[in-house]
């Protein structure tokens, strides 16, 4: 099951499309495409590592959330420990839970150390 955030627009704006262009996710899609913008590739690369050990999966998918790839509570905190052990950053437990997706939580995380501030799902 998707968590809803996935969908064939967010292909569009990752490729630097105009996400207010592509129609129906609208807002959501602007969002989208701000944290797209925003992250730093190589915190992303790192995330999915992390969601990778702590889930026990070979890969993942940066455009499904947490819960979608098999996640729980539990294993969301281990996450969380483990992102602040990385970055030092305060990673709310509600971002795994929400179905915000890796793309948008490495957004997150680099928003927290360089400062710059990043739309939210």
């Amino acid at each position: 099951m998707s968590d809803g955030m996935s969908g064939g627009k967010s292909a569009g704006a990752s490729n630097g499309m105009s996400a207010g262009m592509s129609g129906a996710h609208g807002p959501g899609s602007e969002s989208r495409a701000t944290a797209d913008s925003r992250h730093d590739p190589a915190a992303l690369a790192e995330l999915l590592g992390i969601w990778g050990e702590v889930l026990g999966l070979p890969e993942i998918d940066p455009e499904a959330g947490f819960l979608a790839q098999g996640g729980a509570s539990v294993t969301a905190m281990r996450v969380v420990n483990r992102v602040r052990a990385r970055f030092g950053v305060r990673l709310p437990l509600t971002l795994l839970l929400s179905g915000s997706t890796a793309r948008d939580i490495a957004a997150h995380i680099d928003s927290e150390t360089t400062g710059n501030e990043v739309s939210r799902p």
